[in-house]
């Protein structure tokens, strides 16, 4: 039996002649093994006309019975006419007794060869968004994480390579949380503050009300059809898998986000008393490739966001603090800018400070110092900032001033 696997890998096909000339399509998608069998969506259609639909259990023979009966039923009366309906059930129960077998055998095990040379890995927003990874950002509710995030897409979306270190992707945002109107309102406010035209549209999905087991199939549609590279959900708990305590469904969303794009961003919340990481099972700390904690600091007209890596595969976790500052007037956000910290004074007390950060913060602050100075400056050994200096010239460039070297932050805006 000839059994094709979809596009993606998300489960089988078979298609096969009927005397009359018209042809029967088989298609399982979303395989479950469960203690009672083999579970998935099954569909059967002629001429690619669909004739029923159900989740089946592929291992019971009275469920396949009763499916095939109705789908025969279904048949348009000059093809039933001429249709066995037991060579109809024969077909199917080999397609449901060989389709699972066939998915499985896509993950065998093969040989993984290494590259050629070490390379750094790609990301598509440096240090936060690694291509071919997933991100989830974290923090309390109603401190701007959906600002972040608008702006994060905006800013892949667009390639705004001047304001942020980005390589440029097609990006879905799906809204799970809010009105289309409030995300329109928003969209226009953040690209003004970040100077692309107002009137340039993002690709989104908006489902407020619904979770992302609703609309799984529609989003991976989307994505086909856009060529989506980079897909951020706001947000994670409106997934409706199941409590978010729980192993499973903490795992299922995961899964989710990795089988329907290579690339994600999950917007997530912190538990009401302690805001040091994800709420929910430690599954999303295991599953994502890097964790971020963005702490914020209010004042009367502006927001001041810092974002914190705890968790990164392939790469550094220690990275300094990233900040953002948002400004905003009654009709809503006006600004959006990289501050230096002393704008910020609290963010600087939400995380420990190691040296390395110290040394950015300083050097964000001045125009630039020499190593000695900045040791006197942060209390630390002038071999220890010299050390780091040197180590990280994507960094900090420097130029000689007299018999010293003064550094200063790249591209700092």
């Amino acid at each position: 039996m000839d059994i094709r696997l979809l596009p993606g890998g998300q489960g089988v096909e078979h298609e096969f002649e009927l005397v009359s000339n018209n042809k029967i399509q088989f298609r399982t998608e979303d395989f479950r093994k469960q203690s009672t069998g083999v579970h998935g969506k099954v569909t059967i259609g002629v001429d690619k006309r669909i004739l029923n639909y159900t989740v089946l259990n592929l291992d019971r023979d009275e469920d396949r019975v009763r499916f095939v009966n109705s789908a025969y039923n279904m048949l348009p009366p000059l093809v039933r006419e001429t249709t066995d309906k037991g060579v109809l059930k024969h077909n199917f129960d080999l397609f449901c007794m060989n389709g699972y077998k066939e998915w499985i055998g896509t993950q065998k095990a093969s040989y993984l060869v290494p590259l050629s040379d070490r390379s750094a890995p790609a990301f598509l927003l440096k240090p936060f968004l690694i291509r071919g990874g997933g991100t989830i950002l974290f923090g309390p509710p109603g401190r701007g994480k959906s600002y972040v995030a608008l702006t994060i897409s905006i800013a892949v979306d667009a390639g705004l390579i001047n304001q942020f270190d980005v390589q440029q992707a097609k990006v879905l945002f799906v809204n799970l949380e809010r009105s289309a109107e409030s995300l329109q309102r928003r969209l226009l406010n953040i690209n003004v503050a970040l100077g692309i035209d107002e009137t340039t549209p993002l690709l989104t999905l908006n489902a407020r009300g619904r979770t992302l087991d609703d609309i799984r199939e529609s989003l991976e549609d989307s994505i086909k059809e856009h060529d989506v590279q980079l897909v951020v959900l706001d947000s994670i708990s409106r997934a409706g898998f199941g409590d978010l305590n729980d192993n499973r469904p903490t795992t299922r969303i995961v899964d989710t986000l990795n089988g329907i794009c290579e690339t994600w961003l999950g917007l997530a919340h912190s538990p009401r008393q302690d805001s040091s990481h994800v709420y929910g099972s430690i599954h999303f700390d295991a599953g994502a490739d890097i964790i971020v904690q963005q702490v914020s600091e209010a004042k009367e007209k502006s927001l001041g966001i810092g974002l914190n890596i705890t968790k990164a595969n392939d790469t550094a976790v220690k990275q300094p603090m990233f900040l953002l500052g948002y400004g905003f007037d009654d009709l809503g956000l006006t600004d959006i800018w990289r501050p230096r910290s002393s704008e910020f004074p609290e963010l600087m007390l939400a995380t420990p400070v190691d040296t390395a950060t110290e040394i950015f913060n300083y050097l964000s602050e001045v125009d630039a110092a020499s190593a000695g100075t900045i040791a006197a400056s942060i209390g630390k050994s002038r071999s220890m900032v010299s050390s780091i200096l040197s180590s990280n010239p994507d960094t900090y460039e420097a130029e000689r001033i007299g018999k010293e070297q003064h550094y200063k932050v790249r591209g700092l805006f």
